[in-house]
C-alpha cells in the first residue's frame, strides 16, 4: 500500500485543478483535502442517518456520473429484534452498490458544504473560497485518486494508495475485471456510532 504524499496522485490533483478551474492549490495540500473530505462526509452522515432508510453521500462528474459514494444504514439485530442493531458505514467506487431507496446528498445541497468548509477551518485554519469551491475541489480530490487506480491496476497484486488514518483505497484485477475498494479509516469511523444503544 503506498502512502499518498508518494504517489503522483497530488501532483495530477493540483494540475487538474488548476487547468480545469483555475485553483492554485499545491501538491502538499492534498493529504489536508483527503481528511477534509473523509471527515466532513462521516460528520455529515453521522448527523443526517436514519433508521428508516439508508443516506448515501455521493460525488459525481459534472454530467452526474458516479465517482464514490459513502453509504450508511442501520443494521437491526438479527438474533434478537428487541435489541439495538448497528450502524454500517462503507464506501464504494461501485453506484450499484449504493440501494435505490437511499437518500442521495452530495456537496451541492443547501447547507451541507459547509461541514467540510467547518472542518477545514477548525483542524487547518483554511477557507473554501464559496460552496462551489467545495464541490470542485472534493469532486477532483475523488477523481483522481480513482483514474490513478485504474491507470496502475495490476495483473499480478492488489495496487493500493492510502492516506493513514484517513483511508485506504485499492484495485485487483481479477478475471480480467477491475475490483476497486475504497474504505475509511481510524478516527473517521468513530464519528459514526456503531451501537445504536448510546445514541441521545
Amino acid at each position: 500500500m503506498l502512502k499518498l504524499m508518494e504517489t503522483q496522485i497530488p501532483t495530477s490533483f493540483s494540475k487538474a485543478l488548476y487547468n480545469d478551474k483555475g485553483y492554485d492549490l499545491h501538491r502538499d495540500q492534498t493529504n489536508v483535502v483527503a481528511d477534509i473530505l473523509f471527515t466532513g462526509v462521516a460528520e455529515c452522515l453521522g448527523d443526517i442517518k436514519t433508521r428508516e432508510t439508508p443516506v448515501a453521500f455521493v460525488f459525481q462528474e459534472n454530467n452526474l456520473d458516479f465517482i464514490a459514494g459513502a453509504l450508511i444504514q442501520y443494521m437491526p439485530n438479527e438474533d434478537d429484534p428487541t435489541l439495538p442493531g448497528s450502524w454500517s458505514y462503507t464506501w464504494t467506487w461501485n453506484k450499484d452498490d449504493i440501494p435505490e431507496d437511499a437518500v442521495i446528498r452530495t456537496t451541492n445541497d443547501v447547507g451541507l458544504s459547509s461541514y467540510f468548509r467547518g472542518v477545514s477551518q477548525s483542524k487547518y485554519g483554511m477557507a473554501f473560497e464559496n460552496s462551489a469551491a467545495v464541490t470542485e475541489v472534493l469532486r477532483s480530490f475523488m477523481l483522481t485518486v480513482r483514474q490513478w487506480l485504474d491507470e496502475n491496476a495490476s495483473e499480478t497484486e492488489e495496487v493500493g494508495v492510502e492516506a493513514e488514518g484517513v483511508f485506504q483505497a485499492s484495485v485487483v484485477v481479477e478475471n480480467g475485471e477491475k475490483i476497486f475498494a475504497l474504505i475509511p479509516e481510524g478516527e473517521i469511523k468513530k464519528l459514526i456510532k456503531d451501537d445504536a444503544a448510546i445514541e441521545k
